[in-house]
């Protein structure tokens, strides 16, 4: 019988680690992908100039540059996190022997609706700025699941005779694709004395992989018999499909040191996934099973799958407004942005905050940034840049819901170089 309390020897890592890859580590949304930005907790976008333009503003390529062109010849940026717990807790509990307190410590810091998890990443190996005209290749993706906490509580606590158990608010949704972006910015009109310029980004989506998790439940109840109970999951996936999303950004020059920034992105966004579209169905069915019957065929288990007609899911969109001043060693930005869906790297509870960069050494910026709301209720980020001549090396890291890498929720890390001339 299943009925007994019991103290566990959990192995976080291999929970951690499997939670991971079953969501996937793969952005979409309002997920910062350069150092600059991630280094100033996703606020950059109103100092953008020049390369910066092609991910945070395609207006800011109408903006007086230094350089008449850019190449990045490599940048990376990969992010995750979770709604509770941490780093912290992975270094307190993994391999040790709970205790009843542990387990309802970690458990208190679950909130109802479940344990979510995300992440992603962006990876681009090729970009160049001209002028007012930029370019960029890259690969992206996102991922979001979602765990019920009763399941949780079944793991630590085990279960209560003759109490059914059910688990209805699992979720999850992966996305892969290579993105194939150009970029044009130019002056608009002068209002009031201020220069008012926009732009737009144009980016082909080349869908590699798609699944989203649309059912997923289960019950189970332990009498004096055995213990029955069933379970089902439905999920739509796709192996290619191709698309589109466009950017549109304002600037408008206040004066010689402040710029306000509006962005519009993914508007639209799109993939219509193609190339082997199907559902599939997982369901399982016990009844009566006992320490002493456990390996007979008492479990009912089937899986199929449907070939579906072409299927569209939207990029989510996202709405950032911004006032960035440039001063002789100090650059300050402060941005607020949200989303128009609650999807993979994207959230609808708004988000505002700050950023800094420290130039006195002109070849040695220094970053720092603080939001707060979004996705992980808080960001802090610190980063850097290394400028040698013609060339650049820079690096972040952002803490997801947390002050310090070491005590966050979750991490972003990100690095680039290139040349400028």
């Amino acid at each position: 019988m299943l009925n007994t309390k019991y103290h566990l020897r959990i192995p976080l890592a291999s929970i951690f680690g499997s939670i991971f890859l079953l969501i996937g580590a793969l952005p979409a949304g309002a997920a910062p992908v350069t150092p600059r930005a991630v280094g100033m907790a996703n606020n950059a976008f109103s100092l953008a100039t020049g390369m910066e333009a092609l991910t945070e503003n395609p207006a800011a390529l109408a903006l007086p540059k230094s350089n008449s062109w850019e190449l990045r010849i490599l940048d990376a940026t990969s992010g995750f996190g979770s709604n509770a717990l941490g780093f912290s807790d992975y270094r307190l509990y993994n391999g040790a022997e709970l205790s009843e307190q542990d387990k309802a410590d970690i458990l208190a810091k679950i909130p109802g609706e479940g344990w979510e998890l995300g992440g992603y990443a962006e990876a681009s190996a090729a970009a160049l700025r001209v002028g007012s005209f930029g370019a960029r290749v890259s690969g992206f993706g996102a991922a979001r699941g979602n765990i019920d906490r009763e399941m949780l509580e079944i793991l630590f606590w085990g279960n209560e005779l003759d109490r059914t158990y059910t688990s209805e608010l699992n979720s999850g949704e992966v996305l892969a694709a290579v993105q194939f972006a150009i970029s044009y910015g130019t002056y608009l009109t002068n209002w009031r004395g201020h220069q008012v310029s926009g732009g737009l980004t144009f980016r082909y989506l080349r869908g590699l992989y798609y699944a989203e998790l649309e059912q997923a439940e289960g019950s189970l109840v332990a009498g004096y018999a055995g213990v029955t109970g069933s379970g089902y999951a439905t999920a739509t996936t796709a192996e290619g499909g191709s698309g589109l999303a466009i950017d549109w950004g304002t600037t408008v020059e206040l004066g010689p040191r402040y710029t306000l920034s509006m962005t519009l992105e993914n508007v639209p966004g799109f993939i219509r996934w193609s190339n082997k579209a199907q559902t599939k169905d997982y369901s399982l069915i016990f009844d009566g099973i006992t320490a002493d019957n456990f390996e007979d065929s008492l479990w009912v288990e089937e899986e199929s799958s449907t070939s579906i007609p072409s299927f569209t899911r939207t990029i989510p969109a996202n709405f950032r407004l911004g006032l960035g001043k440039t001063g002789t060693a100090w650059k300050t930005a402060a941005t607020f942005s949200v989303g128009f869906e609650n999807r993979l790297a994207s959230s609808t509870r708004p988000e505002a905050g700050i950023g800094v960069e420290y130039s006195a050494i002109s070849f040695l910026p220094l970053r720092a940034g603080f939001t707060v709301g979004g996705l992980y209720g808080y960001t802090v980020g610190f980063g850097g840049a290394l400028h040698l001549g013609v060339w650049h090396l820079e690096a972040a890291t952002l803490a997801n819901g947390g002050f310090w890498p070491t005590r966050a929720r979750g991490l972003t890390a990100s690095f680039a170089c290139g040349f400028h001339f």
